[in-house]
Parts: C-alpha cells; sequence; structure tokens
C-alpha cells in the first residue's frame, strides 16, 4: 500500500472525528441500554434444583460498551459462578421493525458454543427479555432474563424459566452488578490467564487468518464512497471459542461503521455471525459453510425467500494474504439484491490483538 494512501487514510479518520456519530441511523430507543456501560463487579448467586436457599457462588466483571455509533452494546463477561469459571459475549440492538431489543448472546461454557437469541424492552424501569424453546420431552419452556433495581451505580440481573405459558417462574440466578470506578480502563481480573483454548478444536479456527487490525479502501462506485479509507480490528473473543470485528470506514462526505461477532457452530456445521451496521441499525444472523481451499466465504441470511434488507456477502483471500468484501443487499420493492462498494483489507498494520 502507497505511503499516499497511508497519508489520505490517517487524515480522513482524523478530521471526521465525528463524523460516525453523526450519521448514525439510531433514534432514542437505542439508549434505553445506557445505564448499563461501564465496569461492573458481579455477585453471582445460585439457587440448586429443588432448594429454597440462594448461595453465593462466586464474582465475576463485566464490560459494557457501545458500537456502531451507539446502535448496539457489547458485553465480556468472566468470573466464577455454579462453582466454575464462566465466559459470556452479548451483543444487542433495538429493533426499530418490532420495536424491541434484539440480544444476542454466546456463553460457549459446554464447551460448544451457540449464539442464543432474546427479545424485550423496558417499562416502569425493569427491562424484560424473552426466548422459547422446545424441551426434550417436547413441553414449550419460556426463558426470561429481568434487569431490575436500577441505579447510577448498581442493578440487578435474574434468570426465569417457565414450563407454563409464563403463569410461574423458576430462577437459578441472581447477577448483582456494582459499578466499578468510571474512569476504569483495566483489563477483566477476574479468572485466570488464557493459557489453553476453551474450543481448542481445528473447526474453530477457520476464521483465524483475519484476526489483527488492517487497513484498507471501499470501492469508489460513488460520489459518497470517493477517498473512502477502512479501517478494522478482528479479535478472538471467549477463550478462543469466537471473533469478534469492528470496522470503521471514513470518507470526505460519509462515514459508516460494523460490527461482526463469529462462532463455529458444531449442530450446523457452520460459522454463524450476527452483524450491525450504521446504515442498516438490526442485527443479522448469517451463515456459511467451510468452502474448499481457495474457494470465498458466502455468508447469507437463510430463509426460504429473502425479506427487506436481508444480507449476504462474500469473502475472498487474495495470494497475497489480502482480504475483500462485497455484499448485496435484499430490495423487496423492487424485488432484488443490489450490490454495495466492495471492500478490501489490503494491508495488516500490526501483531494480533489478544481479545476478551
Amino acid at each position: 500500500m502507497s505511503v499516499k494512501y497511508n497519508a489520505l487514510v490517517v487524515f480522513l479518520f482524523m478530521a471526521l472525528p465525528g463524523a460516525l456519530n453523526a450519521q448514525g441511523a439510531c433514534g432514542p430507543e437505542s439508549r434505553a441500554f445506557d445505564f448499563w456501560m461501564g465496569e461492573w463487579d458481579v455477585l453471582n448467586r445460585n439457587r440448586p434444583a429443588e432448594d429454597v436457599r440462594w448461595y453465593d457462588t462466586g464474582t465475576a466483571t463485566a464490560r459494557v460498551y457501545p458500537v456502531v455509533a451507539g446502535c448496539g452494546l457489547v458485553e465480556h463477561w468472566r468470573g466464577n459462578a455454579y462453582g466454575e469459571f464462566v465466559v459470556g459475549f452479548s451483543l444487542r440492538a433495538f429493533n426499530p421493525q418490532r420495536g424491541q431489543w434484539d440480544l444476542i448472546l454466546l456463553w460457549p461454557n459446554s464447551g460448544q458454543p451457540r449464539f442464543g437469541e432474546l427479545y424485550g424492552g423496558f417499562r416502569h424501569s425493569r427491562g424484560e427479555f424473552f426466548s422459547q424453546n422446545i424441551t426434550e420431552s417436547g413441553d414449550t419452556a419460556i426463558t426470561r432474563f429481568t434487569f431490575s433495581d436500577i441505579t447510577p451505580n448498581t442493578l440487578r440481573w435474574q434468570d426465569g424459566i417457565s414450563t407454563d405459558g409464563g403463569r410461574t417462574w423458576d430462577s437459578s440466578w441472581i447477577m448483582e452488578f456494582s459499578r466499578r470506578e468510571p474512569l476504569y480502563q483495566g483489563a477483566l481480573l477476574n479468572g485466570p490467564a488464557v493459557t489453553t483454548l476453551r474450543c481448542p478444536g481445528p473447526e474453530y479456527r477457520g476464521l483465524d487468518f483475519l484476526i489483527g487490525e488492517w487497513a484498507g479502501a471501499v470501492e469508489a462506485d460513488s460520489a459518497e464512497a470517493e477517498g473512502m479509507g477502512v479501517r478494522s480490528n478482528i479479535t478472538p473473543i471467549l477463550d478462543g471459542c469466537g471473533l469478534m470485528e469492528k470496522v470503521s470506514a471514513v470518507g470526505q462526505t460519509s462515514a459508516w461503521e460494523v460490527f461482526r461477532a463469529w462462532t463455529y457452530e458444531q449442530a450446523l456445521d457452520k460459522w454463524v455471525g450476527y452483524w450491525l451496521d450504521t446504515r442498516w441499525p438490526v442485527i443479522q444472523r448469517l451463515e456459511a459453510e467451510v468452502p474448499p481451499a481457495g474457494a470465498p466465504w458466502v455468508f447469507q441470511t437463510v430463509r426460504p425467500e429473502p425479506l427487506d434488507g436481508d444480507l449476504r456477502a462474500t469473502m475472498d483471500r487474495g495470494v497475497d494474504g489480502s482480504v475483500t468484501w462485497r455484499q448485496e443487499r435484499f430490495n423487496a420493492e423492487a424485488g432484488q439484491w443490489e450490490a454495495s462498494p466492495m471492500v478490501a483489507y489490503a494491508e495488516r498494520l500490526g501483531a494480533p490483538s489478544q481479545g476478551g
């Protein structure tokens, strides 16, 4: 990559420090979780099955911060609960299409990571978020997560399970959050250093070639994309069970951000990712089969017929190590897929960084 190009990218990223915030497409509803941003100490209390008593089972550390120009929040969680060391990750954003929050969770403590989804919102300063699944016995189980007792420096989270349609709830986990120093930016302190991978199998290493910090450019197919530089930072998370990526693109007249989180789901034999983009601020799930050597990766929304805004993307890895993304969104009104400008990661800027 030329010195002239590098100078242009640096100039653009310095010249427009507020561009991403100015162009975020998120409404005031996206601020509902702002109370949770920051660094937290967490006291875990658990209740074993068939027991009426609650027990303190360990402490943890949580870090919550905004992504995608404030359209979403990311959580990293590490600590002790249920007598074992636990790690967790979540991405959440308000979905204006449904008028609810989408919560995407990845807690790979079984050794086989799998994303989970909950939906809900806040009412009277209490947040309630739900999902449904079918138990092994064929019953419908409803999961509920609640956020309550919210103050500037404390809050309470509690789980709940109902098998009678929500008439009664059984709970086994309470987290009591206490805020750390407001400007604390240290490491997540609880738990041992990562010396072994929680997901060691080769199937989980399929996207490790992306890890690191990258600089590139957006294909100039429009005046808006003219001179647009891209920075991407891709880090491992959850002790090697997943990856996350933060992308910032800044041009002379526009800017945008993307956040992506991936893991390999063994039950599907696919890589699964959740993406959030300022240009379309709704979390989307995409899946990709591992391609043959030398073939591109193809990520796409999986459903019988595409819906408006559905995404599909192709990632090519060049022989020189560069990475090129080509992306399309479905326009339901036109009944066709429409291409976005191509994004090329042309230069790795430094050694791969360590994630949470």
